[in-house]
């Protein structure tokens, strides 16, 4: 539980179901650099713990950033890929974020935008090995990233230069490049001058059956001031190693783990009566509903702690007849790690400390509920 007051400075509000099923959305404004009057909210961005800066489509922007050039004068554009095989493509601009009612200066963050740098759709300039790009027919209009990490690369990207993340453009090519971190697009909530070293997503439970729609928030800061300390229990505590991973033991296994608002169910390797659906949507479609148990341990450390799950037939659940849009029983398969997404954090409230940062609960990188 934590005192929670509407309208705080430092309280996003958090709506599930808003584009497709337990898709959590926020709404950001952008402006450019230090500027009060030119500015801009962008409305439905997807809420991903499990990534690492803004990135908005090109389409849904219509004020003016400024590039980030090397010193040769060259932009920087970024390749960003996710778990589900997707990628996204497009500059790196720097603007000023507002978050709730908190501004981060100077940050840096992605424009998705498959012309860059070329203008036209046949864009030869997109390195190869970025591919199935996303599009804003993808149900948002961006991603925020509010992840464990402050940059979404780190080192690597500023030591050695094909790390294959970030690319120096001319208006016609594309070509890998090293980039600082101060550079490399942030986690803007690392880059708030207070309540700047993670975040507690807090969402309502949903019955078994579902919801229509669920609305909860996002509050910035862990123990920096009266709403985002814990007050009437410790949260479990799990330390996340250098990848932002934990281990999760399921059906006799264990495998990695993390835990990720932006994925829509719970990922995992196959279980005895666990079916994939027909229709090759990825999910399970058990012939009944079937309860399972994982145990959840600290990728550094010891601490451990046992959770409980069900898996419903999501292709009764997705039926077109079917209202509701925020499940806690949808799931699906993956091959090894053990994906804790939004139906985990539905009847919790979720920390997520940032690398490097301390607070009441200890120094991130770490999850704990």
């Amino acid at each position: 539980g934590l005192l929670a007051t509407e309208g705080t400075s430092n309280m996003m509000k958090v709506t599930v179901g808003c584009g497709y099923v337990n898709q959590p959305c926020v709404n950001v404004t952008i402006c450019q650099i230090g500027s009060t009057t030119n500015c801009q909210t962008i409305y439905n961005l997807l809420l991903d713990t499990g990534s690492y800066g803004l990135r908005v489509f090109k389409s849904a922007v219509t004020i003016g950033l400024s590039a980030m050039q090397n010193t040769s004068s060259q932009s920087i554009a970024e390749c960003v890929s996710y778990a589900d095989g997707t990628s996204q493509w497009g500059p790196v601009k720097v603007a000023d974020i507002i978050l709730g009612k908190k501004r981060a200066s100077s940050v840096a963050m992605q424009i998705i935008d498959d012309t860059f740098p070329t203008g036209n759709a046949g864009n030869t300039a997109i390195p190869s090995d970025c591919t199935n790009l996303d599009s804003r027919s993808a149900g948002y209009n961006g991603i925020l990233g509010v992840g464990l990490f402050t940059d979404d690369c780190g080192s690597n990207c500023a030591k050695y230069s094909d790390n294959r993340i970030y690319f120096a453009c001319t208006t016609t090519k594309c070509l890998p490049t090293s980039l600082p971190l101060a550079a490399q697009v942030s986690n803007p909530v690392s880059m708030l001058a207070s309540d700047n070293n993670g975040v507690i997503l807090q969402l309502p439970e949903v019955t078994s059956s579902g919801a229509v729609t669920a609305e909860g928030h996002l509050i910035l800061g862990i123990g920096t001031r009266v709403n985002n300390i814990p007050n009437t229990y410790t949260p479990a505590f799990f330390q996340a190693d250098t990848n932002g991973n934990f281990k999760t033991t399921f059906n006799g296994t264990t495998v990695g783990g993390f835990i990720d608002s932006g994925s829509n169910g719970l990922f995992f390797p196959k279980a005895t009566g666990l079916i994939a659906c027909a229709s090759g949507s990825g999910f399970y479609c058990p012939t009944s509903t079937l309860n399972f148990a994982a145990t959840q341990k600290s990728g550094v450390g010891s601490v451990q702690k046992e959770i409980s799950f069900s898996i419903a037939n999501a292709g009764v659940l997705l039926a077109r007849s079917n209202p509701n849009r925020v499940f806690n029983n949808l799931g699906g398969v993956m091959g090894s790690d053990f994906d804790w997404g939004l139906p985990f954090f539905l009847g919790r409230s979720v920390y997520v400390g940032i690398e490097g940062k301390s607070s009441t609960l200890g120094k991130g990188p770490y999850w704990a509920y």
